[in-house]
């Protein structure tokens, strides 16, 4: 009879999968014993650190022998703070006896603060700090903010002089500062233009003399020592020929004005100013005739006339007076004395016309009145 294969049931293991089984616990045997086999490894460099710690402490340990030695080691450390402690009081014993002026000395000088940072100015209200800037950098440093600028009042008129009157009597004073003051008043009026426009008392006073008299006495008096007072004085006294009132020029002539004129120029050679208002003055005195001429002469014109225009060659104002002056005092219709065109030839005076003659252009106020002046001595 055949065998009949027993009947496995479904749920029954197979022997296969017992295999299967048995080399899963053995592979997870070995990966325990893998993983402590680690954890041995990851031991030993602490178990070896231990071993020189150990070491380590008993290096430090002292020997039997090295015991004395670190005994008498802290006892040389003790000794020297001891010493120290001795030390730092002779320190402080002899800070007592330092001189207060030598601590002084050795004090660095402290910084002394500016202004701007003065802890006391709130430098968020303060204008004159610019708290945008000095939130970068230092507010020193920082530009001052710019403030309005007002607006700039009118000037205030100029008061109106004093009455001519007073100026004059001014002319007089003693005090050189009183005289220039009103010699400058005057001066600003221009007395040729004022003298036109004045009526009544202000014009007696130049037709009747007296503000020329006035005019060369301040002259006389201060002129020599002060030279504003010079200028002024001829500059009005030049205004005064000009205004061609006949009382006003024999005025001068009488009170010996050319002789005052000269001697001022020649006081002051090397002011411009006062030579330019002296040769126009004598411009208007020697036109007058032939004794002004013959004074003019007399008081020394002709060097004082001749020694400025040498000296500015090139100043035109002054050239072509100089050559109406020369020109005056030569002119044939006058019946000049021989000796005073005589004069003016041995000073090189017709010499310093020709000289015009090179200098400005032909047809020039100054070329005229040499060619006019030259053509009095030929």
């Amino acid at each position: 009879m055949e065998e009949e294969n027993p009947v496995v049931p479904e749920d029954a293991p197979v022997e296969e999968e017992e295999v299967v089984e048995e080399e899963e616990v053995v592979e997870e045997e070995e990966a325990a014993a893998e993983v402590e086999e680690e954890a041995v490894a990851e031991d030993a460099p602490r178990a070896e650190e231990a071993e020189v710690e150990e070491e380590a402490v008993a290096e430090d340990a002292p020997r039997g022998e090295d015991a004395p030695r670190a005994e008498e080691a802290e006892e040389e450390a003790k000794e020297e703070i001891a010493e120290d402690e001795e030390a730092k009081e002779e320190i402080a014993e002899e800070g007592d006896d330092v001189d207060p002026a030598e601590e002084a000395d050795e004090v660095p000088p402290m910084i002394a603060p500016s202004p701007s940072a003065d802890p006391s100015v709130d430098q968020s209200t303060d204008p004159t700090v610019d708290t945008a800037a000095a939130v970068d950098g230092d507010p020193e440093q920082a530009p001052p903010k710019p403030k309005a600028t007002p607006k700039a009042a009118p000037k205030p008129k100029d008061p109106p002089p004093p009455p001519l009157f007073v100026l004059l009597y001014d002319l007089g004073h003693s005090d050189p500062e009183i005289v220039k003051k009103a010699m400058s008043t005057l001066s600003k009026m221009q007395l040729h233009s004022y003298y036109k426009r004045s009526t009544g008392k202000d014009k007696a006073l130049v037709n009747k003399g007296t503000a020329p008299m006035a005019v060369l006495q301040a002259l006389r008096n201060h002129e020599k020592d002060h030279a504003d007072i010079a200028v002024g004085g001829l500059n009005n006294l030049l205004s005064l020929t000009a205004t061609n009132e006949k009382g006003c020029q024999d005025a001068i002539v009488e009170l010996e004005g050319n002789e005052v004129v000269i001697q001022t120029m020649a006081d002051h050679p090397d002011d411009v100013n006062i030579q330019v208002h002296g040769f126009g003055i004598l411009v208007n005195l020697s036109s007058l005739g032939r004794e002004e001429v013959m004074k003019i002469a007399k008081n020394g014109g002709v060097s004082v006339v001749i020694d400025a225009m040498t000296k500015w060659p090139k100043l035109q104002t002054l050239q072509r007076r100089g050559c109406k002056i020369l020109a005056n005092m030569a002119e044939k219709n006058k019946r000049i004395p021989v000796k005073i065109k005589e004069e003016i030839r041995l000073k090189k005076g017709v010499s310093t016309m020709g000289k015009c003659l090179e200098t400005f252009p032909p047809g020039s106020p100054t070329f005229v009145e040499a060619r006019k002046g030259m053509e009095c001595f030929f």
